[in-house]
């Protein structure tokens, strides 16, 4: 969510009033009506989830490109998925670029490092 001093911080959006607001050196900013729908969303999982929907332990890290690869990680879907290449795991991601947040995927290189 844009903020006053013109940084991007992540907020909360309340859905039932479209208010989204932030906290920032104690003091709450709000926006709130159009703007809000261009605002970027992290999902949690609901529980009970719906029905056929697994839901595993809501597992979420902080690292970089490059870092090791975790060990404790969930493939998306569960299983390999198709790419160019072939079969391959891959896993949900949440990344920056150029400061700007991007949900995708992130998979292990054969390196062993964390590529997206």
């Amino acid at each position: 969510m844009p903020c006053k001093d013109g940084q991007q911080r992540l907020g909360y959006l309340d859905l039932s009033t479209e208010i989204a607001l932030v906290s920032v050196g104690g003091k709450t900013e709000s926006l709130a009506g159009g703007p809000a729908q261009e605002l970027l969303a992290i999902f949690r999982n609901l529980r009970p989830p719906p029905t056929g929907i697994k839901i595993y332990e809501d597992l979420w890290g902080d690292m970089k490109y490059g870092d090791a690869f975790p060990n404790n990680v969930v493939p998306a879907d569960n299983r390999p998925l198709k790419t160019e290449t072939g079969p391959m795991n891959q896993f949900v991601a949440l990344w920056y670029k150029h400061g700007e947040p991007v949900f995708g995927r992130a998979f292990p290189s054969p390196a062993g490092k964390v590529g997206v």
